[in-house]
């Protein structure tokens, strides 16, 4: 999408910027219940901060019941920080 386009520029600038240490494009995520499978969810970027934290970035114009779902999925299943349309200041703090 052209979001998701934009914001891949916006993060690999604040990576060259050096305000963040790396970027991960489609990263896959496996949502296991009880050790089984139910499905995987591609996250638009998975963002590593220069303190080693990470955060999982969506671009979303918009949001499908199908993503609705894996996202709290996500949240349920793993102690994560999901931010969706996120600005600079969400992501760095």
């Amino acid at each position: 999408s052209r979001r998701e386009a934009e914001d891949a520029m916006w993060l690999d600038s604040l990576v060259k910027a050096g305000k963040i240490a790396k970027v991960e494009r489609q990263h896959k995520i496996a949502l296991k219940v009880n050790g089984e499978l139910i499905c995987n969810h591609f996250v638009d970027f998975l963002v590593t901060l220069n303190d080693g934290r990470w955060k999982y970035f969506e671009s979303k114009g918009v949001e499908l019941s199908t993503w609705k779902i894996k996202k709290k999925l996500c949240e349920a299943l793993m102690d994560i920080e999901y931010l969706v349309n996120a600005n600079e200041k969400e992501l760095l703090g």
